[in-house]
């Protein structure tokens, strides 16, 4: 166990080394775990949507990418791979749509430029 830190910490950062080693098979069922456990937490649904986009299933992704900006229209992680999800499917009105909701404080987020960088490709 990891000796001072929150179980639910523990378990994000575990799914996240496991995409990051590709291991997109384990990632997602531990985020599925992560999201039944903590179901309030966007972050665990972001992973969740991530990992999907990952394995070729945008439709998935974008399903997860959309329940969370009914919840939170402002959730820049969800906008940004929602986007992606659109861009990836050829849907480039419905990308740039969707970046142009993206409030302009967070117009710089990594997320969200790496999603019109991926358009203007």
């Amino acid at each position: 166990m990891h000796a001072g830190r929150r179980p639910d910490l523990v378990a994000f950062n575990d799914v996240r080394a496991l995409l990051q080693a590709s291991r997109l098979h384990e990632a997602l069922a531990a985020a599925v775990r992560l999201t039944e456990a903590h179901p309030a937490v966007a972050a665990g649904h972001n992973i969740l949507g991530v990992i999907h986009a990952s394995q070729g299933d945008a439709t998935s992704a974008a399903q997860i990418y959309s329940e969370l900006l009914k919840e939170d229209g402002s959730n820049i992680a969800a906008l940004a791979g929602l986007a992606r999800c659109y861009i990836s499917t050829g849907a480039l009105d419905q990308a740039k749509q969707t970046l142009g909701m993206v409030p302009d404080a967070k117009k710089n987020d990594s997320a969200v430029a790496a999603a019109r960088a991926a358009l203007d490709v």
